[in-house]
């Protein structure tokens, strides 16, 4: 009886484990997490090393869950050029098994980094067969200065105005040269700043067909004031360029859509009535053409009388309410004008 009994319990033992096993199979075999999906190298996008220095670049594995692989083999590899634009020519820039680079050629120990030639390369980093995203890497002479030009636009050039009417787009281009010599074309993107942000804004500007010039940028005059516009690039900066914006000359107000013949009306207590504010700079001589923003606030000598709909806008509009007086007039266009002013 007891050996039938012994005999029993070890087959439901093996049961049990068997059982046990497969529950944990499924568990804990995810194949479509357990894999490397996508790798990550850092520093990315585009970077600029002087000739000589020495930059250290690390990789991260993740898996389709967005979790790391850990213990995962990752190996890095440079080539010449740009993965657009690639290159026969000897990489400017080699890189250790640990990502430690070198901008020119390591020693055997991998400590000392000796200075080779300018050029652009490329680095990717690998594990399990995935690929990173590249880097570009700039290796160029050490800069010494670089400048800021205005490019003459397409077509006629216009008068030589000392300042940009809102609105405006011009490109600018930043020249960088080490001990006089233009290295431009060796040392990548340009950082575009100013002093005072809200007078005009960048955008990173490519010519046609000319995908390797990345020194220029498209200005637009923003708001009337001035600031310094400045270019930098591995840790060099230009010296300040001087940008105004147009300064505001005059402010119109046209009363209801009357024109200019009408300076004043009469409202009822409660009524509402559209006036609307033209502003000019100081190039609208030579333009023409009125601000098509305007920073404008608005304000009334008696607010007993009328209130606007908003004291401030950009619209070159407003909408003005009559209050407890039972009408109110503006006497004469100079009068008028001094319900809008520009914003400071």
């Amino acid at each position: 009886m007891d050996r039938c009994r012994s005999g029993f319990l070890l087959t439901l033992a093996i049961i049990f484990a068997a059982v046990l096993t497969g529950c944990l199979g499924k568990s804990t075999g995810n194949s479509a997490t357990a894999g490397v999906s996508s790798v990550t190298l850092s520093p990315g996008a585009t970077f600029s090393m002087n000739l000589g220095a020495t930059q250290v670049f690390s990789a991260t594995a993740k898996n389709a869950g967005g979790g790391t692989v850990l213990g995962i083999n990752i190996q890095y590899v440079v080539t010449s050029g740009t993965p657009t634009t690639p290159s026969n020519a000897p990489a400017p820039l080699s890189i250790a098994g640990n990502g430690n680079s070198c901008a020119g050629t390591w020693d055997p120990t991998v400590s000392i980094c000796s200075p080779g030639t300018s050029g652009i390369a490329t680095i990717y980093a690998i594990a399990s067969g995935v690929y990173s995203a590249p880097t570009i890497v700039y290796v160029h002479q050490p800069i010494t200065s670089i400048a800021i030009s205005m490019l003459p636009p397409l077509g006629p050039p216009p008068p030589n105005y000392p300042c940009f009417s809102q609105g405006q787009t011009r490109v600018f281009q930043a020249n960088a040269f080490s001990n006089n010599i233009d290295v431009t074309d060796t040392v990548g993107p340009m950082t575009w700043t100013s002093s005072n942000t809200g007078v005009l804004t960048t955008t990173p500007y490519i010519p046609s067909n000319q995908i390797n010039v990345v020194n220029e940028v498209e200005v637009t005059a923003k708001t009337p004031g001035i600031t310094e516009l400045v270019a930098a690039v591995s840790g060099a900066a230009s010296t300040p360029y001087e940008y105004t914006t147009c300064f505001v000359q005059a402010i119109y107000l046209q009363i209801a859509g009357q024109g200019e013949i009408g300076n004043s009306t009469t409202v009822n207590t409660g009524s509402s009535l559209s006036i609307t504010a033209t502003a000019i700079d100081t190039l609208y001589q030579f333009t023409g053409v009125p601000m098509p923003s305007p920073p404008l606030t608005w304000s009334t000598t008696n607010p007993d009388v009328s209130l606007f709909a908003t004291t401030t806008n950009t619209s070159g509009s407003n909408s003005a309410t009559a209050l407890l007086i039972l009408s109110s007039s503006t006497t004469s266009r100079r009068r008028a004008s001094t319900l809008a002013a520009m914003r400071a």
